[in-house]
């Protein structure tokens, strides 16, 4: 079974010319908020992602000059899925659906266009980002020939739990601060109450990992979306576990790299070609977390990659 990897840009009309026995499965992997922190990108020398620096290296297409066409989620993922700049379909916010651009509604969007050129189009997890409208719930499945619903959750131990808006720090109450209210995703992070077998992404994953295995009579578009490591940012207690080496890092100003992070430049120069981007401290507890969930990420991409089926 032949399969890509898609993993920002696609230049689908190449697709049309093809004859089915030509056409490969295509695997659009999408990841909410991974920022460059993954080693094929340079990373941040604390963030370990191994699995996902092998995919890079085993056909996946990587792009070293990418740019973010919205800073929300809802403006990217709608460029992105269907063609058209915010400027040009008007969607600039998240409260914006897509479905309601005169423009967009006049041409298919990314997974219709594989559908309407022979192709069997499925997807699990965030993929478009989700509205609510007079009928229900809107997390695009409209696109898709076939959608599963996301199963499995992150609930926080809240015996641990830190979090701006609740004014909690590790699960008690914390000093009088002005600063507890904020709009969107809560700002806090925790261990989950549950093991990674549990958690959204893993069960995605591993559906995911399952229909590669499924002989489709028509080659197929499988978009999956994880959702992590997008705020709150609440992990499996195994990786809050994990060895923190303090942080040595160069400085903003272009200083000289310190010993670990030019032996993880260096590592990721023999894997693949690459910028390696400027870094800065992991000094507080919110940027640790964040690391803690690029870890938590790739331990759930290793555990259900199956690099085999994907070749």
């Amino acid at each position: 079974m032949t399969t890509r990897l898609l993993s920002a840009v696609l230049c689908v009309a190449a697709f049309q010319s093809l004859s089915a026995e030509r056409r490969p499965n295509v695997l659009f992997i999408a990841i909410n908020d991974l920022n460059e922190w993954v080693g094929v990108f340079g990373g941040h020398p604390q963030a370990k992602t191994p699995h996902l620096d092998q995919f890079a290296v085993d056909g996946a297409i990587v792009f070293q000059n990418a740019y973010c066409p919205g800073p929300v989620c809802g403006p990217s993922r709608s460029a992105l899925l269907s063609g058209f700049m915010p400027h040009t379909s008007g969607i600039y916010g998240n409260s914006q659906n897509m479905l309601n651009a005169p423009l967009i509604q006049k041409h298919a969007t990314l997974p219709e266009y594989f559908s309407k050129n022979g192709y069997l189009s499925l997807s699990r997890g965030k993929i478009f980002h989700r509205h609510r409208t007079v009928k229900g719930a809107d997390p695009g499945h409209w696109a898709f020939d076939l959608y599963e619903p996301s199963r499995g959750g992150s609930p926080v131990n809240r015996k641990k739990l830190t979090s701006r808006d609740k004014n909690l720090i590790n699960g008690k109450p914390g000093p009088e601060s002005a600063h507890t209210r904020g709009g969107g995703s809560e700002f806090s992070w925790g261990p989950t109450s549950v093991g990674k077998e549990g958690t959204r992404d893993y069960q995605t994953a591993q559906w995911a990992a399952d229909q590669l295995k499924v002989e489709h009579e028509k080659p197929f578009f499988l978009a999956v979306g994880l959702s992590k490591p997008h705020l709150p940012f609440y992990v499996p207690q195994e990786f809050y576990d994990l060895k923190n080496d303090p942080m040595e890092w160069r400085n903003l100003m272009g200083g000289e790299l310190s010993a670990p992070a030019l032996a993880a430049k260096e590592r990721l120069e023999k894997l693949v070609p690459t910028k390696f981007a400027k870094g800065v401290p992991v000094q507080n507890s919110a940027e640790k977390a964040r690391l803690k969930k690029t870890r938590a990420l790739d331990q759930t991409i290793k555990a259900r990659r199956r690099l085999a089926e994907l070749k």
